[in-house]
């Protein structure tokens, strides 16, 4: 008895959904269905504990504007990678987590998919093209990568939707432009710059290639502008809060390292995903010297198909885009790829996203769409036996380079290279690429091949992409996230945990093997931004964008030995500390109040200030400002009771005889306004990193409240946008009312 595939049916973009919904429920069924989570890396630490809190804090009437329980207070949703203000969070708002976060990243990457086949279909007018694009990008190892971020699998979903409506807009305008404007506003409120970027120099070729034609010269011009500026109100909202804190946190330029870029030979694992690898403890894999992406696996398939692009449709508009995709892949490079180095030496500000390989992202969105174009032309072409000889010969090349990567690898190994492992995975993806080549060559040069081909073929790609690595996004029991917290751990306003200086770098290079343990023990040890989970405030924390000074403070303090620190542990309200000898333990220590009145004041320049800050200064009693932050007349001992801490409110009350410094263990920033009796009263910056207030004799209540002004501002013009858009997307209609 002969089995026969079904027949492949007339494919539209609501077969493409069912297929690419059936192959990631096939690739990722125990987060798919919740009985496993995603957790690893970036994942687990910040992204879900970050989901968790904006969850918390909007179930409980409050919009998280602040997060007092990291870095001794940082704003939240001016993070933008916070995904605040992106609709497509009331899918984990209001479904249960943490199943509802890894349905939320898996949808995104299905929009993905359905995104670039829209965008293959518009520009080759080939369905089974525009599928294969669409599987290519989708199970690219690049894309894979990016479920470790939940805001960079929100932006590389909308990022082939966003080339297409663009060009639609230039192209048609009315409408259009609102659609390209509301597409474009949800890829940036995921909070990725660098991806922005990136989509923005993707569509560069086909602007360009706009502009050739006379009749669309003027549109192509002056409508990305008005794109632009609607997508700017849709989003002041985000924007305004986030320049604001960028303007005062610790990225800049100058953070430009060039670290975790693709080393000098890192092309080769487009083609062998393990040269040059080692396993980490949890059993996945990094590029020796890369560890941002867990692969820069394009794949022979998608490389071959370009290619042949090349070959078959070679016009401005395919050759532009290989550029652009050669570009990505040399920034990608780094200092060792010298495009780089000299591009930041004109544009300084491309230091803000600090590492290189991310513009692999550009390459891994072009690449599959060129590959689409290849499959076009083979299948429109008048002779097909023809293409099929080329890209057997191109196939046949790319097999040889991989043999030639793995027997550089086997004379030339690294100290961590597993070449038994590398040996099987490349003749995979080899006998993989054979498989690939026989079944393509054989449907799309005879006009009677059965179509349950197209449907092997796909599987292929699938395979492929989804296995190329193993173990690429381990997944573990939701129960991880939901294991209750020490009891006695510190509440907001009672008290801070401190991770010691030594048990921060035992966290940081975790060498636990079994992930489940790791996590766990990660979790007890409120590590990285996972003290979000149960709201215990800790003196540092993983906020992206951290208050620059804050940043200067906690540096001072994690060089200095573990438990040497007294004064300022002290001053900070630690009431929790790592056990010595110990790294998920805690110990705890007596409290000391977090809001505190001195009645001695030093004047110290920056630097000097620091140093005195590390060198045992008794803060009980003693403030220090830089020079020019006030004057002060004598300061008076006062007594301070009922205080109160919420995550945007703090009030208290004070008796005091004379004028009295107060001095709260919180970072400063400007946004938060003080109040005396009711008054309005100026803060002061002291201890180098947080905030004081000076009161005048006879106060009797003071008031410290959050108030966001970017956030109000930018709102008020993101709903007007936002009311215009709507209002050009449905205008109203004249009712006429009958006689």
């Amino acid at each position: 008895m002969n089995f026969q595939f079904p027949p492949l049916p007339d494919f539209r973009t609501r077969h493409l959904i069912l297929l690419l919904a059936l192959l990631l429920l096939l690739a990722f069924p125990g987060p798919m269905l919740g009985y496993h989570t995603f957790f690893y890396r970036d994942f687990g630490v910040m992204g879900y504990p970050t989901v968790d809190y904006h969850k918390n804090s909007l179930w409980s009437g409050e919009l998280p504007l602040w997060n007092p329980y990291s870095n001794c207070g940082v704003p939240f949703l001016a993070q933008w990678g916070t995904l605040v203000l992106y609709p497509g969070s009331l899918i984990y708002l209001l479904l249960p987590l943490p199943w509802s976060v890894n349905f939320f990243c898996l949808l995104h990457l299905l929009l993905a998919g359905v995104g670039m086949f829209r965008l293959a279909r518009n520009c080759t007018r080939s369905t089974f093209a525009s599928i294969v694009a669409a599987l290519l990008f989708l199970f690219s190892g690049v894309t894979l990568a990016s479920l470790q971020w939940i805001n960079y699998t929100v932006a590389i979903g909308w990022m082939p939707w966003v080339v297409l409506t663009v060009r639609q807009a230039w192209l048609k305008g009315g409408k259009a432009l609102s659609i390209a404007a509301l597409v474009c506003s949800m890829q940036l409120l995921a909070g990725v710059p660098e991806l922005v970027f990136l989509t923005a120099l993707a569509l560069l070729p086909f602007w360009i290639i706009d502009l050739h034609h006379k009749n669309l010269r003027i549109p192509a011009l002056y409508r990305p502008l008005l794109i632009a500026l609607l997508v700017f109100g849709l989003t002041a909202a985000q924007m305004l809060p986030f320049l604001d804190l960028l303007s005062i946190s610790q990225r800049n330029p100058a953070a430009a390292t060039g670290k975790w870029a693709l080393p000098a030979w890192g092309w080769a694992n487009f083609l062998v995903p393990l040269f040059h690898t080692f396993n980490t403890p949890e059993g996945t894999t990094f590029q020796t010297g890369q560890e941002f992406l867990s692969s820069t696996y394009i794949g022979p398939i998608t490389l071959t198909l370009a290619l042949c692009t090349l070959l078959w449709a070679r016009n401005f508009l395919t050759v532009s885009l290989a550029l652009m995709a050669l570009f990505g892949s040399v920034m990608a490079l780094g200092d060792s790829g010298f495009l780089y180095s000299a591009i930041r030496e004109l544009i300084p500000f491309i230091g803000i996203a600090r590492f290189p390989v991310k513009f692999l992202f550009l390459s891994a969105f072009l690449l599959p769409l060129l590959a689409g174009f290849a499959v076009a032309a083979w299948k429109n072409s008048e002779t097909p036996a023809s293409q099929r000889n080329s890209f057997i010969k191109i196939a046949t090349f790319f097999s040889l380079v991989m043999i030639a990567i793995l027997a550089w690898q086997h004379f030339k190994p690294f100290p961590y290279d597993r070449w038994d492992e590398t040996l099987r995975n490349t003749f995979a993806r080899l006998g993989i690429l054979v498989a690939f080549a026989w079944l393509i060559s054989d449907f799309l040069t005879r006009p009677s091949a059965p179509k349950s081909i197209g449907i092997l073929l796909l599987l292929l790609i699938a395979l492929d992409g989804r296995f190329h690595l193993p173990n690429q996004n381990p997944v573990i029991a939701p129960s991880v996230f939901l294991e209750p917290i020490p009891a006695h751990a510190p509440k907001l306003g009672q008290g801070r945990a401190f991770i010691t200086p030594s048990a921060e770098k035992a966290l940081l290079h975790s060498s636990v093997k079994n992930p489940m343990t790791d996590m766990l023990g990660k979790r007890m040890a409120f590590w990285s931004h996972l003290n979000l989970l149960g709201t215990v405030p800790k003196v540092n924390g993983s906020a992206t964008l951290r208050l620059r000074e804050q940043v200067e403070f906690q540096k001072a303090l994690y060089q200095m030995p573990d438990y040497a620190a007294t004064n300022l542990l002290d001053f900070l309200g630690v009431t929790f500390i790592t056990a010595p000898g110990k790294v998920v333990e805690w110990a705890t220590r007596p409290a000391s109040p977090l809001i505190s009145s001195v009645t001695n004041v030093q004047f110290l320049p920056p630097d000097s200030l620091l140093a005195t800050l590390t060198n045992g200064l008794d803060l009980a009693s003693t403030a220090l400002l830089e020079p020019g932050e006030a004057s002060f007349p004598p300061l008076a001992q006062s007594t301070i009771s009922d205080v109160q801490f919420t995550p945007h409110v703090i009030t208290g009350s004070i008796s005091n005889t004379g004028p009295a410094l107060l001095v709260i263990a919180q970072s400063f920033n400007a946004n938060w306004k003080a109040f005396q009796d009711g008054n309005s009263a100026p803060l002061l910056r002291v201890n180098h990193a947080f905030t004081g207030l000076l009161l005048q004799p006879g106060t009797k209540n003071f008031r410290f409240v959050y108030e966001d002004r970017s956030f109000r501002w930018g709102a008020i013009i993101s709903l007007i946008t936002l009311c215009f858009t709507i209002s050009h997307l449905f205008p109203l209609r004249r009712i006429t009312v009958p006689q």
